[in-house]
């Protein structure tokens, strides 16, 4: 790829994810004008990661942290426990995409089903133990 080709790709995807961006903000303040956003828990994450010209590659066909890393946000409810000096923080966890299913399930009060692991305890303590490997 060139690099007008890289800057294109990236211009490109930096416009996607602000429209992204742009839409989840408006769920939210939705949310938030019904008065709901405190009992709310909030979970956004993606399918996979994406090259976007990085080593001079696109789409996400292997195991180099673009493709591979995603992100994931979780707000708890209010009312979920929660450190209070963890209101916002980055970590670097094993996390898979099912522990999302686990973790509604878990801030709903049902019982667990399939593989996925709740993350709950790492959103009320950033520093708690999670997984060591996937």
């Amino acid at each position: 790829m060139s690099e007008h080709d890289v800057r294109a790709l990236r211009a490109n995807y930096a416009g996607n994810v602000t429209l992204i961006d742009d839409q989840i903000g408006a769920l939210i303040e939705a949310v938030r004008l019904r008065g709901e956003y405190d009992d709310t828990l909030v979970i956004f994450t993606s399918d996979h990661g994406e090259m976007n010209g990085d080593h001079g590659l696109i789409y996400k066909g292997n195991f180099l942290d673009p493709s591979f890393k995603v992100p994931l946000i979780v707000k708890p409810p209010g009312t979920a426990p929660r450190n209070p000096s963890a209101t916002a923080s980055m970590r670097e966890q094993l996390v898979e995409l099912m522990d999302a299913g686990a973790t509604i399930l878990d801030y709903a009060g049902a019982a667990p089903i399939g593989h996925g692991k709740s993350l709950a305890s790492v959103v009320a303590n950033p520093d708690a133990a999670y997984r060591t490997t996937i």
